[in-house]
């Protein structure tokens, strides 16, 4: 855990930083639609031109959720197919927050075998994925149908991932296996067992997980669509 980390500071750290990145995604760029949109669009070639660099460099290919996601993104930010970024944009918040839940709770996992260029290359990139997750949601109407995409995303994704390491060998960091096979839960309580009826209520706990998770979203872009037409229309 964080408290008997070495890397201890990265909590506050992070906390305030994801605190940063939801007022200024949430509350004030929402109010000014061309400036979020311009910055999406900078976003999403920013995620296909960096990532196609990098797993060119690297001789890869994508396999965790978050790698795929980047591209995902960056290509719904670019086309205009709104139920197509919609689900893009929750995967994306997805993965950041994913990553910043994990950086406060478990440091060590996420900076301790790393390199320093690869861990901040690494923080950056979710950290934008967080950001331009959370503008994109608030900016884009999120729709109850989009839920059942998003699990369908999730489930694909999850079957590319699971048969690209079994065809390339690479076994990569994929936190979507460590969350669906419960191995994340004892890497944070190293000393508990994890049994089979454990199981039978982890799987129906992520369930409902997901949906709170849609249903939050959905409030934050609900709202935020309506601020922005009080602001359009002068009503206060």
């Amino acid at each position: 855990m964080f408290y008997q980390s070495q890397f201890w500071w990265m909590m506050p750290l992070t906390l305030l930083i994801v605190l940063i990145w939801i007022f200024i995604s949430y509350r004030f760029l929402p109010k000014y639609r061309k400036l979020s949109r311009f910055i999406l669009f900078v976003l999403g070639i920013y995620f296909l031109t960096a990532k196609i660099i990098d797993y060119i460099d690297m001789n890869r290919y994508p396999i965790e959720f978050s790698s795929i996601t980047y591209f995902v993104f960056g290509l719904a930010l670019i086309l205009p197919f709104k139920r197509f970024r919609s689900v893009a944009s929750l995967a994306a918040f997805l993965a950041g927050f994913t990553f910043e839940l994990v950086l406060m709770l478990v440091p060590d996992m996420q900076l301790a075998d790393f390199s320093y260029r690869y861990t901040l290359f690494r923080i950056i990139n979710h950290n934008l994925l967080f950001f331009g997750g959370l503008l994109s949601i608030a900016t884009n109407k999120i729709k109850w149908k989009d839920f059942f995409l998003f699990l369908l995303y999730i489930f694909v994704v999850l079957i590319y991932s699971l048969a690209m390491m079994k065809l390339t060998g690479d076994k990569g960091d994929d936190i979507l296996i460590q969350v669906i096979d419960g191995s994340i839960v004892h890497m944070i309580f190293p000393n508990f067992e994890i049994t089979w009826w454990w199981y039978c209520i982890w799987y129906p706990a992520l369930l409902l997980l997901v949906l709170l998770y849609f249903v939050i979203l959905k409030l934050i872009s609900y709202r935020a669509c309506i601020s922005y037409r009080k602001k359009t229309l002068n009503i206060e």
